[in-house]
């Protein structure tokens, strides 16, 4: 046995012995360091005060429950824009409807159509606020550029462990997250998906190694 000042349990003090080994790198996975084992071993996600303010990741499980959540993020926002692309033609009708009489029907349908295009801009930047802490942002392209070809894995990833894929339910379920009673229920459920399955080993590394340098900077 090897105690931390590398000298033998027998006093000999032979400094070639082994050291001991504290801590793997958490890009690989391995043995929790010193520090995840002060945590008492949350799980990932657990802790987390809302987006912005959410712990930075000190593990493996943290980081990648980072990074599916944004994944969530983006595929619900290309959902949410896919239903909606209709609106903006709206307050063009409305528009339209102006030139005619009676003219109060075109000043209706002019308002509800702002009204529609503005909850739809709301909606989508919330969306995209929810899906990644604030202390990300800067890093937020990298990180986009390495998820953003799995987004198609993910929802094939959602439906087979029982999540909610659809197109509207996407959207509500990726708020679910952040938001309302059922955050952690939502959460714990998110915690089934198996990013291995939803993002390529080289695309995941690329991923972490990304919110490592936000988290150390």
């Amino acid at each position: 046995m090897t105690t931390e000042s590398g000298h033998g349990a027998g006093g000999n003090g032979d400094p070639g012995g082994p050291l001991p080994r504290l801590s793997e790198s958490p890009t690989t996975g391995g043995e929790p360091s010193r520090d995840e084992r002060s945590t008492g071993g949350h799980r990932a996600g657990d802790g987390d005060r809302g987006a912005g303010e959410a712990a930075a990741p000190t593990g493996p499980g943290r980081r990648q429950t980072v990074v599916l959540r944004y994944l969530l993020g983006r595929l619900a926002i290309d959902h949410l824009r896919r239903l909606t692309v209709w609106t903006p033609a709206v307050p063009v009708l409305g528009a339209v409807l102006l030139l005619f009489r009676p003219r109060w029907v075109g000043l209706a349908v002019l308002a509800l159509g702002v009204l529609l295009v503005a909850a739809r801009v709301a909606a989508v930047r919330q969306l995209d606020r929810l899906s990644l802490p604030h202390r990300f942002r800067p890093v937020e392209d990298d990180l986009r550029d390495a998820v953003e070809a799995g987004k198609a894995n993910l929802r094939v990833e959602l439906r087979r462990v029982g999540l909610p894929s659809r197109s509207w339910h996407v959207p509500v379920f990726a708020l679910r997250l952040a938001r309302g009673t059922g955050r952690e229920a939502a959460r714990g459920r998110l915690r089934d998906v198996d990013l291995d399955l939803v993002l390529p080993r080289a695309q995941l590394e690329r991923a972490l190694r990304v919110l490592d340098e936000a988290s150390r900077s």
